[in-house]
């Protein structure tokens, strides 16, 4: 894989080192060497959301907009006719910038679960947790695994309906969420984890 690729490539996490590496020595790579500097810093891959993923989401921004249009509407409603403050200055102008202020939130919600089903990745190897998200600010949490003091599974019952949970990763520095995993998966990291987590409170190999 050649440096070109790697950019190219939305799904790999890299540490800028490596890319300086492989910029100024690309011939080696070519020519199958790899330097000390490479092998320190390798690169991970990102693991892609499932389809699920992206349902659940709509589902979870659907009922968010139902719930904010009674408030919302029930508001303006309240401005527009003055049932219980009738003496609320300008009150259609307040309505219309209520309404406004829904509009403005919905076509949010509809449209950032599309965005945050392509960005948001998960690596989890030996050394750290990994996880690429956001829908208008794009940020990269990395928890190394020494750190973690507690782990959980969690499933509401919209997850359940679409076989989805999170595991919650606690640090001293705060909490970190790997969210809309399978099922399955996501018992799978979360026993993982505490493993390496119990091998590290007696003092053994994290990679044992």
């Amino acid at each position: 894989m050649n440096a070109v690729q790697i950019r190219k490539n939305p799904d790999l996490l890299y540490c800028p080192a490596a890319v300086r590496m492989i910029d100024a020595s690309v011939r080696e790579w070519h020519n199958g060497g790899k330097s000390e500097q490479g092998r320190e810093c390798e690169m991970k891959e990102y693991k892609k959301l499932e389809k699920n993923a992206l349902k659940y989401m709509y589902v979870v921004n659907g009922i968010a907009i139902a719930v904010y249009a009674v408030i919302f509407l029930g508001v303006a409603s309240d401005l527009w006719f003055g049932w219980i403050f009738p003496g609320i200055p300008h009150r259609r102008i307040a309505a219309v910038v209520v309404l406004a202020l829904y509009a403005a939130l919905a076509v949010t919600k509809l449209l950032s679960p599309k965005i945050l089903y392509h960005w948001y990745r998960y690596a989890i190897d030996e050394e750290e947790i990994n996880i690429r998200s956001g829908v208008f600010v794009k940020k990269t949490e990395i928890v190394p695994i020494e750190r973690v003091q507690k782990i959980e599974m969690s499933r509401g019952p919209v997850e359940r309906r679409y076989g989805l949970a999170s595991v919650s990763v606690v640090t001293a520095g705060g909490d970190v969420d790997v969210r809309y995993l399978p099922a399955a998966e996501a018992e799978e990291i979360s026993e993982s984890l505490k493993r390496k987590v119990g091998r590290i409170a007696r003092g053994g190999d994290i990679r044992a």
